[in-house]
């Protein structure tokens, strides 16, 4: 068996939206997205409220504000979860080994506010596209199912008539076998 080391060039942490943006990239080149590749977009386009540029202003501001030691994976989950208080910022950045003062995290909270009243109307918006989705979805289903339910039922009815039809040709042979036996018997 031959195997190949991965060697890997480099890493960068990316938000949601931008992997959001990526996938869009994916799509238009490639037609269409891999089973995982399309949960991961249905995920996205259900929780990310923000668009690339909004992502790329909010690190940008996030990042001239020069916390010691915060890097950008730090940045892009901050940006990911928007939080809106200190205490959601520890809770956030507390699977990460870095201690941020309070007022450094307040000042954090303030850069996201302006970005969590867009990020949320951006949801809203695509939920509703979504539901409206769905909603054409169940919609098609239903017709679809509706269209194969009048099928059957036609098909029935043909059959129906065949076999009526077929009787009633039996029934004019056998009169017709009755006419020949009574003309052979004069």
């Amino acid at each position: 068996m031959l195997t190949m080391a991965i060697k890997i060039i480099s890493e960068k942490p990316i938000t949601m939206a931008e992997l959001k943006e990526d996938l869009k990239n994916i799509k238009e080149r490639d037609s269409e997205l891999n089973f995982r590749a399309q949960k991961t977009e249905e995920y996205l386009n259900y929780f990310v409220g923000l668009d690339s540029s909004q992502v790329k202003e909010l690190s940008d501001k996030i990042d001239q504000l020069n916390v010691p030691r915060f890097k950008p994976e730090h940045i892009a989950k901050i940006i990911d979860t928007l939080p809106q208080n200190v205490e959601e910022a520890k809770v956030v950045l507390g699977s990460y080994p870095i201690t941020i003062t309070n007022d450094n995290l307040k000042k954090i909270v303030d850069a996201v506010k302006p970005y969590i009243e867009i990020g949320n109307k951006q949801i809203k918006k695509q939920e509703a596209e979504i539901a409206k989705i769905k909603k054409a979805e169940e919609d098609a289903a239903k017709a679809a199912e509706e269209q194969a339910k009048a099928e059957e039922e036609n098909k029935e009815e043909a059959e129906k008539a065949n076999e009526e039809e077929a009787g009633e040709d039996s029934e004019a042979e056998s009169g017709d076998a009755d006419e020949d036996k009574k003309e052979s018997a004069e």
